[in-house]
């Protein structure tokens, strides 16, 4: 097992009157390559979201080389985090094995950069890049925040708030624009008519990105005639990309960058001097960038506060169940339930997994 830091983060608040990006943030650590574990612990409870999953110990994730770093056409030094692709199950039999990773730090307000290459798609999957008081309370009144998520074969990242009664998107127009569209506006997990949604805001189905954005990322100038992906094979095919959380007081904002477009500063093992150890949305704006989400019209730090980042593959479970028939799979693979695939399919799920280049810890100045 790896040893753990003693050293303890936190993501610094910002002083009371400050906006979200109204300052840039400082790098204050990496969580990458042989450490990256230093920081997780192993979940191995069962799934509270009814998933048909086993999670796995440390112990037998290494030893199922479930987990480890790889190399691969993008970096030669990625955490891959994988499911088990090789037995066949009983569809009423306790789930297949995958990894579920809870962070040891908890975090309020800051930036968070995630570098992800490749993440789980298909049929029966359910991966996510989320947020949750390391005690397990949810939503009590930390709150949660979904950064990456997405289930069988989606295209389209969704990021997602759920908190306690009493947080409505703002609806009045705003200068903090987004390329997202709200799904569902009551942050509240009992909110009425939109089950366990939360308030959830889907990325676009093909993001572009302007002619401003890709001169400022020095990408060739064809760039700004090209689509991505935030979720699903063509994010894989792409070369996934940066996630970065901005979480203020006033405003939680989830920005995108695609592979060529990553500002430099983001560049995990690129940095060439401390001019580079500094990021601030505003300038991300200031070039043409737009988060794929953005919350405002709460007071959050009565809602979300201390919340450690998770990294999990789930499958099936309440929202891919929801979504089996209506999204096509019970049609494509022949099978009338979630369960019943992925029990008799372990081959579908050899590509279910992660590529992670590393997480980024920002606190403000």
């Amino acid at each position: 097992m790896l040893s753990f830091s003693s050293v303890k983060l936190a993501l610094v608040a910002l002083p009371l009157g400050a906006q979200l990006a109204s300052a840039a943030y400082t790098l204050n650590n990496t969580i990458a390559g042989q450490s990256f574990l230093d920081h997780f612990t192993f979940f191995t409870a069962t799934d509270p979201t009814s998933g048909f999953v086993q999670y796995v110990s440390q112990d037998e994730a290494m030893n199922s080389s479930l987990i480890g770093l790889r190399s691969h056409a993008h970096s030669n030094n990625s955490l891959y985090i994988g499911v088990d692709a090789n037995t066949t199950l009983s569809s009423s039999g306790p789930g297949r094995k995958s990894i579920r990773l809870q962070g040891k730090e908890s975090f309020t307000h800051g930036l968070l950069t995630l570098d992800v290459y490749h993440a789980p798609t298909g049929c029966g999957t359910w991966p996510a890049l989320w947020m949750v008081h390391e005690g397990g309370a949810y939503p009590g009144t930390t709150g949660e925040i979904d950064i990456f998520e997405a289930v069988n074969n989606a295209t389209q990242n969704s990021v997602t708030l759920h908190t306690d009664q009493g947080c409505v998107l703002s609806s009045s127009p705003s200068n903090r624009t987004m390329s997202g569209t709200v799904r569902t506006p009551d942050c509240w997990v009992d909110a009425p008519g939109q089950g366990n949604s939360g308030c959830s805001i889907v990325a676009p189905a093909g993001l572009k990105y302007t002619s401003k954005a890709v001169r400022a990322a020095g990408a060739h100038p064809c760039t700004a005639n090209k689509t991505f992906s935030t979720a699903g094979a063509d994010f894989n095919k792409q070369g996934g990309g940066v996630f970065a959380l901005a979480w203020t007081s006033d405003v939680i904002e989830t920005y995108f960058f695609p592979r060529g477009l990553v500002p430099p500063e983001l560049h995990l093992g690129l940095r060439r001097n401390a001019t580079t150890k500094s990021a601030d949305p505003d300038k991300w704006r200031a070039q043409g960038h737009v988060p794929i989400a953005s919350f405002a019209g709460c007071d959050w730090d009565k809602h979300v506060s201390n919340l450690s980042l998770v990294v999990d593959t789930d499958f099936c479970g309440g929202w891919a169940d929801s979504t089996w028939v209506s999204g096509g799979c019970a049609a494509s693979t022949g099978k009338q339930t979630c369960q019943e695939h992925v029990a008799s399919s372990p081959t579908a799920f050899k590509t279910a997994h992660w590529l992670i280049g590393g997480v980024e810890v920002w606190t403000g100045q």
